[in-house]
């Protein structure tokens, strides 16, 4: 296995581990609606733009993309600051 900063070719891979894992491990808990509409077309589109912005890596085994992580600042000013949940 490699682990590597992911480019904008792994935008197709990344977005298969994504919808899979969503679909797995989401089910009867998100709507299926929403999961049904997840394809790797529009979740690539999506993460191509998401890759040229912001740093994502992959896990890679055999030429194919087996996992991704991807972290940043916080983009939707919607979620309470953790540490004002914990005193």
């Amino acid at each position: 296995m490699e682990i590597r900063k992911a480019n904008l070719n792994d935008a197709l891979g990344v977005a298969k581990v994504q919808v899979d894992s969503w679909k797995t491990t989401y089910e009867n808990i998100v709507p299926n609606e929403y999961l049904e509409q997840m394809t790797y077309e529009n979740r690539a589109i999506k993460w191509k733009d998401i890759l040229s912005g912001q740093d994502v890596f992959v896990a890679e085994h055999k030429g194919e993309i087996i996992g991704f992580s991807n972290a940043g600042e916080e983009r939707t000013g919607k979620y309470p600051v953790i540490c004002n949940l914990y005193p």
